[in-house]
């Protein structure tokens, strides 16, 4: 998935994001396959984009994608420890059921669902984990107007790159060719052995990556070893997202937020309690991407703990916090990435080291 940046992020160009992924997905179902009469496996290689800086690769034979779209496996390769599953629906006019296809690594995605040789509607999200209550239903009661996701529980800042399903592509076999294009929800299910399908998803958040240095002068005398960082929010904790789709090449109609009452939560985004992470005189990117609804951008904070070195490397102070509140960050719009750069610069030493209280030698000639 991809987010759009203005020095923000690589992953992004200047298309809404997609998270992208070749996969297959063999779905799995929260019902038992046996009581399903008949159909094939359905399989399911995805895709999303890139965060746009403000302004892809294909896993399998030739497949084009919209530009700064990316395979699931470029953009999340450790998704199967960190959110291994995604939400598929599979409507029709008469019914719908909800699948959760597990990531196995490599592009592939593994359930028990089965199609027939039917017409299908396919929408979904991504990862599983960040909502708490799932439902689609279709626009004026027939899904070729499109559809409406209702998502609920959500995180107004996370980890969780929560995005959801803008195209649909099916093919009959892996070494097919495919041309997945943005606004197609229609699957409609072949004989045995030839299910397939690519999965456009596209961002629901905004998004920050952090990045710090040390300022050169104070760089000669102290080092800073960062241990934890976290972000923290006094605004709204919670919200429910209602996601309206149609079938044309622009399918993001419209996206309704309820924001939860403003009762604050804390995002750790980096912690090492061992090592730390040494801030060098360069700006690296700190802790992890955070995700945002965007109308909390002006409460948040940052936190950090931190040790202090003198340029003998003996630690003296231990511990440290420190709180600043992030009262002028860029706007971001949804799908958009933005790159933080914090410089530490202190004004002073706080105290000296043993080794530098010694008093030079002097040589008078």
């Amino acid at each position: 998935m991809t987010f759009r940046n203005h020095k923000i992020y690589a992953w992004i160009a200047v298309l809404p994001l997609l998270l992208g992924t070749v996969c297959f997905l063999s779905a799995c179902s929260d019902d038992d396959p046996d009581r399903q009469d008949g159909g094939d496996v359905l399989r399911v290689l995805t895709y999303a984009p890139n965060y746009t800086e403000a302004s892809a690769a294909p896993a399998l034979k030739t497949v084009t994608v919209p530009e700064n779209y990316e395979s699931f496996a470029t953009l999340y390769p450790s998704a199967d420890e960190t959110h291994p599953s995604l939400t598929l629906f599979m409507a029709q006019p008469s019914q719908q059921q909800s699948y959760k296809y597990r990531y196995e690594g490599a592009g592939i995605w593994n359930a028990t669902s089965k199609v027939k040789q039917e017409t299908y509607y396919l929408y979904g999200f991504y990862p599983s984990t960040a909502v708490t209550h799932a439902e689609v239903a279709p626009v004026s009661s027939d899904y070729a107007n499109g559809a409406v996701i209702s998502l609920t529980g959500l995180q107004s800042v996370t980890l969780h790159d929560l995005c959801f399903t803008v195209g649909v592509k099916g093919v009959e076999r892996t070494t097919e060719d495919a041309d997945v294009r943005l606004g197609n929800f229609v699957y409609t299910g072949q004989e045995k052995g030839k299910n397939f399908v690519y999965l456009l998803f596209d961002h629901l958040y905004a998004a920050y990556q952090f990045q710090m240095k040390t300022d050169a002068e104070y760089a000669k005398l102290r080092t800073i070893k960062l241990k934890q960082m976290k972000i923290v929010s006094s605004g709204s904790n919670s919200f429910d997202a209602e996601i309206t789709l149609n079938n044309t090449e622009s399918p993001v109609e419209n996206i309704s937020y309820d924001m939860s009452v403003a009762t604050g939560q804390e995002v750790v985004l980096y912690d090492n309690t061992t090592t730390g992470q040494e801030i060098t005189t360069a700006f690296e990117n700190t802790g992890n991407m955070v995700c945002l609804q965007p109308s909390v951008k002006n409460n948040l904070s940052i936190v950090c703990v931190y040790d202090v070195y003198d340029r003998k490397g003996i630690l003296v102070r231990k511990d440290c916090r420190a709180e600043n509140k992030l009262s002028s960050l860029p706007i971001v719009r949804r799908g958009e990435k933005k790159t933080v750069r914090i410089t530490i610069n202190p004004t002073y030493l706080y105290q000296l080291s043993d080794p530098e209280l010694d008093n030079p030698s002097m040589t008078i000639e």
